[in-house]
């Protein structure tokens, strides 16, 4: 996050069911559409220095990656992060202003 890494806790059982059937309603919608559906673990920049792992990422069209290894989305068009109670506020903050960011520029960060 801003060019330094952050760990990632674990994830306990709310936070996957929450985002289990955040993917299930949402994959829902959007089945036989232009859009892709990513849960946990794909990697979003969402400006030069800041890249983050959001819950749920959904791209309407086609992706735009960073490279040829099909690792880093450049172009979310929808982005989900789940919060806990004991979330690190500073996390949650910077991870906001990061995704507002990336709102206001509508821009990809390449």
């Amino acid at each position: 996050m801003d060019g330094r890494l952050v760990a990632k806790p674990a994830a306990n059982r709310w936070h996957n069911l929450i985002s289990s059937n955040f993917a299930i309603a949402i994959g829902s919608r959007i089945h036989r559409s232009t859009c892709e559906l990513y849960a946990n673990d794909m990697l979003v920049q969402l400006g030069k220095n800041s890249v983050c792992f959001p819950d749920i990422v959904v791209v309407n069209g086609e992706p735009v990656f960073n490279d040829q290894t099909f690792e880093v989305i450049q172009n979310p068009t929808v982005v989900i992060e789940i919060f806990s109670s004991v979330a690190n506020t500073t996390d949650r903050t910077q991870k906001l202003e990061d995704f507002l960011q990336y709102r206001r520029s509508g821009m990809s960060p390449r």
